[in-house]
């Protein structure tokens, strides 16, 4: 079971969904870690709104409540600008002939009754693989940079953007999901005329295109089953889940959904987020394809995987590292058998680039990028905020046994 905290997470969770306020009892002591949680989630505005009349609110040290305060507020605040300059650079690229397919963020917060409060960090823009360098020129031109300096622009399948001074990032989604993947590459079979089966949307009197509810679903559903595999994911994604589903509902192609999910095994993982939508976010009804299904599942080991992980499952180093070896399992389910311990030392050269700048530059130094990767695996850094090996596999363990828990692998 979750603890009270967590509980008025979820309560306060809800209420925001529906743009409403709860009374939270909580002991002075507790309301810091609710708003820890509520940070981790990418929750805090929404939380802080919803629970910040509670009586025993008062109770919380004036200066703590002060900062939690400004922190929710800045946030808000950031999230109405990025989401202004958004809408602004969509025109700007409709000018330049540019025809964006946006998904997940903005189309997700605009659902919310008070989308400010829902924090994105970045923006997700789906692209024709021939269109990168037209939207590479477009972006630079408008004055952001690629997130991890020059590259050839064809060889990243998802380029980051970021405009300096401003909070806006934008994300470039050539293929719905990473297609270097050997865990992920698989998913973007299930999109292949997605592109050509766009509907328009309208945000602050902006058109442009995303993808139409059925699709669209699907990629918020397999968004989240990619993280469940890789280290997790929070509860944010089952709030726009919920939030979708309620404006969306009648026009999903539900046994289609079924199908996907069933095809992955990821079907009583499916069934178990639709009832955490419903007992926990008040998502009204449960689709009939998954009814049955959801009333057998235990949600508990999911949620409280989802709190403990953070928005995208890496709300400690030990965690995020031990996604070597549920990626692992997970593809073992599939035939492919290898051990964990390789892959999770001797990560591919892309992961060492990223996290050893120098490997990137002078790719010659990789052998020695795999050393200090190997020295800081199995060492804490001062701060403690490295995990060691032995933490590593412990959660990895317990994670794979939670994928065996929703079957997407089988049991022993």
């Amino acid at each position: 079971m979750i603890d009270a905290v967590h509980e008025t997470l979820l309560k306060a969770a809800a209420a925001g969904l529906k743009g409403e306020t709860t009374e939270a009892e909580l002991p002075a002591e507790e309301w810091g870690s609710l708003f820890s949680c509520a940070a981790e989630q990418f929750l805090l505005p929404l939380v802080y709104e919803a629970v910040s009349d509670s009586a025993s609110f008062k109770q919380f040290p004036v200066k703590e409540r002060s900062e939690w305060q400004k922190r929710a507020v800045s946030a808000a605040i950031r999230q109405i600008m990025q989401t202004n300059e958004l809408l602004t650079l969509i025109l700007r690229a409709k000018e330049r002939g540019l025809d964006p397919i946006v998904v997940k963020g903005i189309i997700c917060r605009n659902l919310y009754k008070k989308p400010c409060l829902r924090f994105s960090v970045d923006e997700d823009i789906f692209i024709r693989p021939e269109e990168g360098d037209a939207w590479h020129d477009f972006l630079t031109s408008e004055g952001f940079a690629l997130a991890h300096g020059e590259e050839e622009i064809s060889r990243l399948a998802e380029p980051s953007y970021h405009r300096e001074g401003t909070p806006l990032c934008i994300e470039l989604h050539k293929y719905l999901f990473p297609p270097e993947s050997e865990a992920f590459a698989d998913l973007n079979r299930y999109f292949e005329r997605a592109r050509e089966n766009t509907v328009p949307v309208t945000v602050e009197d902006v058109t442009f295109r995303t993808l139409a509810p059925t699709d669209h679903f699907l990629f918020l559903m397999l968004h989240a089953y990619k993280h469940f595999l890789h280290s997790g994911f929070g509860i944010r994604q089952v709030m726009d889940m919920t939030v979708f589903i309620e404006a969306y509902g009648r026009e999903i192609d539900w046994k289609y959904i079924q199908a996907c999910c069933r095809d992955l095994r990821a079907d009583i993982f499916a069934a178990a987020l639709l009832k955490i939508a419903n007992e926990h976010l008040g998502f009204s009804e449960i689709p009939e394809e998954f009814r049955t299904l959801a009333e057998g599942v235990d949600t508990d080991p999911l949620l409280r995987d989802m709190i403990e992980g953070g928005v995208y499952g890496v709300s400690e180093i030990s965690r995020a590292h031990s996604s070597n070896i549920t990626l692992e399992a997970a593809e073992k389910a599939k035939g492919r058998r290898t051990s964990p311990l390789p892959r999770t030392l001797f990560p591919g050269a892309g992961y060492l680039k990223t996290h050893f700048p120098y490997a990137k530059k002078y790719p010659v130094l990789l052998p020695a990028a795999w050393v200090h990767r190997i020295v800081r695996f199995f060492m804490r850094d001062r701060d403690g905020r490295s995990g060691n090996a032995a933490e590593t596999f412990r959660i990895g363990r317990e994670r794979v046994e939670l994928l065996r828990t929703y079957g997407i692998i089988d049991r022993k």
